[in-house]
């Protein structure tokens, strides 16, 4: 497949919005636009500071892809509640024809053009519509104590993965890998009891019978 990515996307990080290709970022990578087919993608790459080698740049976004449909999974047995729906239809992880060196390599660092793709790999959900607004409704080990109604519904989802897993799996701020932990905020079996200690079900938690 052919990916159409925008030039120079990097010179607007940090501009505070969407501009010349670039998205926006966050604590470990990067997000900018990309066509494939003319549909719309948001590409993402692990920074440079994050991520020193393709491999390792690989590996993490398929644990984030892991993620994802772990996140459908439960997104689909809620919506067996609550008739609501959430799905990871046309992601991908895309790989380089031409591949990039690692950042290690000297060499790398003596190119003049800056490639717009920095690593052999990135990973490609659909491009969604631009927010009017965000929102955040947990924190990494804090959980959600949302009083309007659609972070009642996200902080109900929360308990619900925690009890569908069976314990196994609490989703808070979706991202990471997926090795021996989730990534490098994943506080394991602890958070996950810490959760149930601290979460206050609201009225959709009652109503759905967690």
């Amino acid at each position: 497949e052919t990916v159409l990515v925008q030039k120079n996307w990097r010179e607007h990080i940090g501009c505070g919005g969407r501009r010349g290709g670039y998205l926006g970022y966050g604590l470990y990578k990067y997000a900018f636009e990309g066509k494939i087919q003319e549909k719309d993608f948001a590409l993402f790459e692990w920074k440079e500071v994050c991520c020193q080698f393709n491999e390792e740049n690989f590996n993490k976004l398929g644990s984030e892809l892991v993620l994802l449909a772990w996140g459908e999974y439960f997104a689909e047995s809620f919506n067996e509640w609550i008739r609501s729906s959430s799905n990871t239809k046309d992601t991908f992880i895309g790989k380089l024809v031409d591949e990039v060196k690692d950042a290690t390599d000297s060499s790398q660092n003596s190119s003049l053009v800056e490639p717009s793709i920095r690593w052999n790999a990135f990973l490609a959900p659909p491009l969604l519509p631009k927010p009017t607004r965000e929102a955040k409704f947990s924190g990494n080990e804090q959980a959600g104590s949302n009083t309007d109604r659609l972070g009642m519904c996200v902080d109900a989802f929360a308990h619900h993965t925690v009890i569908d897993s069976v314990g196994e799996f609490l989703f808070a701020n979706l991202q990471g890998n997926f090795d021996q932990t989730s990534g490098p905020w994943d506080k394991g079996a602890h958070a996950i009891q810490n959760f149930l200690n601290t979460h206050k079900c609201n009225d959709i938690c009652h109503s759905i019978g967690l």
